[in-house]
């Protein structure tokens, strides 16, 4: 018989944002990995308002638009205060100038094909983009 967990699943809105061909990932200073932009749905929140307040916080740009893409769903192991966590994936246009928050030391414009060290769930959503367009 499975055992029921305790644990939670942790909703986010992520954002991928191209530019030349190129997507925005951003680095924390604890963190050796780059990720997408995006962070926790708040409470009552649609997944595409936090996905536009997300971006606006941890890099200052506007998003004129917002495309959902698909959601994007990964588990993690025990020792983790949640089970795993669901993105809700948009598709970001902005135009602007990167202003990091606080929250981040370093943003890169990434095309894949240099090595950069980024988050497990960056490659699958990537791919997973570039399947559906």
């Amino acid at each position: 018989m499975a055992e029921i967990s305790d644990k939670l699943i942790r909703y986010r809105a992520t954002s991928i944002v191209t530019r030349n061909g190129k997507v925005l990932l951003l680095r924390e200073p604890q963190d050796t990995e780059f990720h997408l932009p995006g962070g926790g749905i708040e409470r009552g929140e649609l997944p595409i308002s936090a996905a536009a307040r997300e971006l606006c916080e941890e890099t200052g740009l506007v998003a004129s638009r917002l495309e959902y893409l698909f959601d994007y769903c990964e588990l993690w192991g025990i020792d983790s205060r949640y089970d795993g966590q669901v993105h809700h994936v948009y598709g970001a246009y902005a135009d602007g100038e990167i202003v990091l928050s606080a929250e981040h030391t370093e943003f890169a414009w990434w095309d894949g094909n240099v090595d950069l060290p980024v988050l497990d769930y960056v490659r699958p959503m990537l791919c997973m983009l570039s399947r559906s367009e």
